[in-house]
């Protein structure tokens, strides 16, 4: 390639005139990938170009030689161009990285090499130019995936430390709420709730991270899409007050739960949220809207801001990498373009519509999961737990990996929550028939957890122990919960209990 290049010079700068240097250009440089200019330093005036520089640009001839210089280059690059200029004049050569616009409006980078091949009667030089744009990107790129990666562990470790401490706080205070010598006046009850609930937003906060930064996997699950926007917006909180963003939220009663990925859609709604909070920065009504209904088969959540709105001039492409609304340097134009890729593995349909000055509403459509299962035996045509919804509260342990399973074969919708907060958040807005919780919930014990759920649901409560537990045969004594189930122990056994807990239960109403 170089030596070819280097002929194809040589035989340039031996053209006579400006009409010979143009044909042996077309007839030299016209199957060259690079972009090849013939340019007038004379009259600043491109005289033809190749055509990777038409395929390149997107411009034609006319519009290259029409369109002004600061029209294709940005303000920041004016001087390097004109310094470059300079080089060529007094050296005969120079080179130079530069970012231009193409006809698309996008701003790609270029790396120039000019040379003199005609000082009279005109001054002649011919730029040879390289598209770098996507090899800079992929190395920015692999420098913030390195950079996240970091931040990762920072973070992990981080939210382990601080559960460590949070834990000491509340354990501090649920000594002090019991002990029968301690007494406060009416101020320092009301102080000791404060406390209290701060110790409580802090273990929600940590509790979000954790969720959100735990290794993304390929196991779905049933959840309830109103808890993951409540986990999304527990994470953005702090940033979305500072900006002093409204929060509506308009979610149509017992909605299906959804068969997602829980962590990649909160990732999902988490780039909406933000995209959303900067398109309102130069704004004065600041309302952020999320609004669930049942349609067509499908439940679709509308994430409605009302900010400044998507040019037309980008919409066509928005959820193309690189694409970026913000200034230079404030967003890489990746965020749509993962809000995408994560959906479609999820099988989610999204799109979006936008008005100038209107605001922008982005629409997700969740298929409705049947529950039903693929491999039933011949025999079996209706499912014990067939449209049970069973919370399963729990962390990852293989024995509750193994319920999650087996319940799905029986035909339940089985939603798995790995704390207790997001439980008693699912209970709070969703319809349960059934719970079944694991020993160890922290922040709580399993008998706190147990005493707050039933004041949000009244369905069947299935509790396991390794270990006897007085409280917990109390509890099953005065039908706070139904059944007590001692580890290890048969997932038929589970299997059975249900159904009849759950048949008993219905009766009763």
């Amino acid at each position: 390639m170089t030596t070819l290049y280097k002929e194809n010079e040589a035989s340039f700068e031996n053209s006579q005139t400006l009409d010979a240097l143009i044909h042996n250009f077309d007839h030299i440089f016209d199957n060259c990938r690079d972009v090849m200019n013939l340019f007038s330093l004379s009259r600043s005036l491109i005289l033809t170009t190749n055509r990777a520089g038409f395929e390149g640009t997107g411009y034609t001839l006319k519009e290259l030689q029409e369109t002004p210089i600061d029209k294709l280059y940005p303000p920041e690059e004016m001087n390097k161009l004109f310094a470059s200029f300079q080089r060529l004049e007094s050296d005969g050569f120079a080179q130079e990285k530069l970012k231009m616009f193409v006809k698309n409006g996008e701003l790609r980078d270029f790396w120039i090499r000019s040379f003199i091949v005609q000082k009279e009667p005109e001054l002649l030089a011919l730029v040879h130019s390289i598209d770098i744009t996507e090899e800079i990107r992929n190395e920015q790129k692999a420098l913030r995936e390195a950079r996240l990666a970091s931040l990762g562990e920072t973070t992990a470790m981080l939210a382990h430390e601080l559960t460590n401490a949070v834990a000491s706080i509340h354990a501090c205070l649920k000594l002090i709420e019991i002990d029968p010598d301690c007494s406060f006046s009416s101020n320092g009850i009301q102080r000791f709730s404060h406390a209290k609930a701060s110790v409580q937003l802090m273990e929600n906060i940590i509790t979000s991270i954790q969720h959100y930064g735990r290794l993304s996997t390929n196991s779905k699950s049933f959840s309830s899409l109103a808890s993951i926007i409540d986990e999304s917006l527990q994470l953005l909180r702090g940033y979305l007050d500072a900006k002093k963003i409204l929060i509506f939220k308009d979610f149509t009663k017992d909605l299906p739960f959804i068969w997602v990925n829980t962590s990649e859609i909160g990732q999902i709604l988490l780039i909406l949220m933000k995209n959303a909070a900067q398109a309102m920065e130069s704004v004065p009504r600041r309302e952020l809207r999320f609004s669930s209904t049942l349609k067509d088969g499908s439940v679709q959540l509308s994430v409605i801001d009302s900010g400044n709105g998507i040019d037309k001039s980008i919409q066509d492409r928005i959820f193309g990498s690189f694409v970026s609304t913000k200034p230079v340097g404030a967003g890489a134009g990746l965020g749509l373009s993962i809000a995408k890729r994560l959906a479609n593995s999820n099988g989610i349909k999204i799109d979006f519509s936008s008005e100038i000055g209107l605001g922008t509403t982005f629409k997700l459509d969740f298929q409705i999961h049947d529950g039903t299962v693929q491999n039933l035996t011949e025999n079996e045509t209706v499912l014990p737990l067939t449209s049970k919804n069973i919370l399963l509260v729990g962390d990852g342990t293989d024995l509750i990996i193994k319920i999650e399973r087996y319940l799905g074969t029986r035909g339940g919708k089985v939603i798995r929550a790995t704390s207790a907060q997001y439980a008693l958040k699912i209970l709070g807005h969703e319809r349960i028939n059934c719970v079944i919780c694991e020993e160890d919930l922290y922040p709580y014990d399993e008998i706190s957890f147990i005493k707050e759920a039933r004041t949000l649901f009244s369905g069947v409560f299935c509790a396991m122990s390794s270990r006897h537990n007085e409280e917990l045969f109390i509890l099953e004594k005065t039908r706070k919960i139904d059944f007590i189930l001692q580890k290890p122990f048969a997932l038929d056994l589970l299997d059975e209990l249900l159904v009849t807990k759950l048949h008993e239960k219905f009766h009763q109403e």
